[in-house]
């Protein structure tokens, strides 16, 4: 059935960015201001919302609600890693 498919492969494909996005989220949240690290993770759950409706009606029409998702993912990462970083080094 072509529409489960489309829907699993939704669900899988979210479960896989959620193993990046929570952990950068919490980490990003212990360093940096929680307004701005909410509004990224706002951001992602439009994006997965866009996504999943992209996806299960036209798969080639998933590209914006990815990026959408995808580019706070990686803010976070960022803020995560530099948070960490500056941490360290100001405990030394």
């Amino acid at each position: 059935n072509e529409s489960f498919e489309r829907i699993y492969r939704v669900h899988v494909n979210t479960l896989e960015m959620l193993a990046a996005f929570l952990p950068s989220l919490f980490i990003a949240g212990n360093h940096w201001s929680p307004v701005v690290v909410s509004v990224f993770g706002l951001i992602y759950l439009i994006g997965r919302f866009v996504y999943w409706r992209a996806y299960i009606s036209n798969p080639d029409k998933r590209r914006f609600g990815f990026m959408l998702s995808m580019l706070p993912t990686l803010a976070l990462i960022i803020m995560a890693i530099s948070g960490v970083i500056f941490a360290m080094w100001s405990a030394h």
